[in-house]
């Protein structure tokens, strides 16, 4: 009974958190409701107990605070005009080709989400593109497609543990910090990037290469940077130095570098009056998903108590990297990838001869595997809304005939790169 309990729990919190229904005119459920709702079912039921409630807590809250201070440092850089100034400069020249320029809104996506993380580059940059590509392509309606996949498909392998909350979270219970994940994954997001890119392209190729005359510019070529905006990008870039130098000295206190710089991008965006603190702390902040990830977390321990991640480990058991991978991205775009990656992570503890090759494996697949369908990652889910807001309809059909075709090789390419690194 408890067994059918956990495994039903999970389905019904992936299903509110991704369907989100309406109670009533005036309420609507969401990842946090879920999460509450399933942990209070798991705890009635005893499948888990408080412990594990505070358990989850004690584990979380460096992972916790390293994305609070993502969320406030995106929102700054937003509210300050950083993001839409450096896409209007690359939208600037008449001249640049729609090919050219998806192949530069391609690189904007994979540095932005690298810098900050996957959700906030989707919520920011979707409708900034499609709105810049409208405006410049007036008419061309067929060239939204295009640019709006080659900004969902920029997310691939988090090359920074900081670039996916998942990644983080189990960076942190496996005892990686941010230089060793850094070590381990740059080469294989590079490699799964220059699979991705192309094969993008050629599915595109038609309506990228027909000829179009541009009137105009989106922005005028001498506009440059304003000072909050030079300021703001020197601040990321300090940090971004910042994370390795105090993680070589002291690997789990890189949460430190991320709370100053949020901090100071307050300061500097209460120095120009670009952010009102109220609406950026309870407005900006998504304070519902840390509720979600902690339930997440508690459904895990759930699936472990009922003997799931035990059946998981046997099939582990003797496998090589793709088979963790494959199930790995498989369960994620069925379940979802944050459950799918603690119940992995657990899975994997279970293993005496696991190690840091096979928890790469699995976030490999939890990274890449949310590409096959919507269902798999908040960032899919966010993005699909960004694109329907902005007047662009997508298929599920086009989705998963798009998402198989980039995955599969660039989750075997990724693989191969994470197979041939040294122990």
């Amino acid at each position: 009974m408890q067994s059918l309990i956990a495994y039903a729990t999970l389905f019904m919190t992936v299903g509110i958190a991704v369907g989100r229904p309406r109670f009533g005119k005036e309420w609507q459920a969401g990842p946090a409701s879920a999460a509450l709702l399933a942990t209070t079912i798991l705890l009635t039921a005893r499948v888990v107990d408080p412990a594990d409630i505070i358990h989850s807590l004690q584990l979380h809250w460096r992972p916790f605070l390293m994305i609070i201070a993502t969320m406030i440092l995106s929102a700054v850089a937003e509210r300050i005009g950083v993001l839409e100034r450096l896409a209007e400069m690359i939208f600037s020249d008449p001249k640049t080709t729609p090919s050219r320029l998806f192949g530069q809104v391609f690189l904007m996506c994979a540095l932005t989400s690298t810098i900050f993380n996957n959700d906030a580059m989707i919520i920011l940059i979707t409708p900034l593109v499609l709105g810049l590509v409208k405006k410049r392509y007036h008419g061309h309606k067929r060239l939204l497609a295009p640019f709006a996949f080659v900004v969902f498909m920029a997310i691939g392998v988090a090359p920074f543990y900081i670039s996916n909350p998942m990644n983080m979270i189990v960076a942190e219970f496996a005892h990686v910090n941010f230089n060793q994940y850094a070590s381990w994954m740059i080469p294989v997001a590079l490699g799964g990037w220059a699979v991705t890119y192309p094969i993008v392209w050629l599915y595109f190729r038609k309506d990228l290469e027909e000829p179009i005359h541009t009137e105009r510019a989106v922005a005028e070529e001498g506009e440059g940077l304003l000072p909050a905006q030079k300021a703001m990008l020197g601040l990321l870039a300090l940090i971004v130095i910042g994370y390795p130098t105090v993680a070589y000295f002291d690997g789990p206190s890189i949460w430190i570098v991320a709370v100053i710089g949020a901090t100071l991008a307050i300061l500097l965006s209460t120095r120009w009056g670009k952010v009102d603190m109220r609406d950026l702390m309870f407005r900006t902040v998504a304070w519902d998903i840390f509720v979600f990830l902690l339930g997440v977390y508690v459904i895990a321990i759930a699936l472990r108590n009922v003997g799931f991640t035990d059946l998981l480990a046997s099939i582990y058991q003797d496998a090589n990297l793709f088979v963790i991978g494959g199930v790995a991205a498989v369960g994620s775009a069925l379940v979802n990838n944050h459950p799918m990656s603690l119940i992995n992570l657990m899975a994997l503890e279970a293993l005496p001869d696991a190690g840091r090759k096979e928890i790469f494996a699995s976030l490999i697949g939890g990274d890449l595997g949310p590409r096959l369908l919507p269902i798999g990652s908040l960032a899919g889910l966010l993005w699909l809304n960004g694109c329907k807001r902005m007047g662009l309809k997508v298929s599920l059909r086009t989705f998963v005939t798009l998402g198989l075709l980039v995955t599969v090789p660039a989750m075997g390419v990724s693989l191969v790169i994470l197979l041939l690194r040294g122990s």
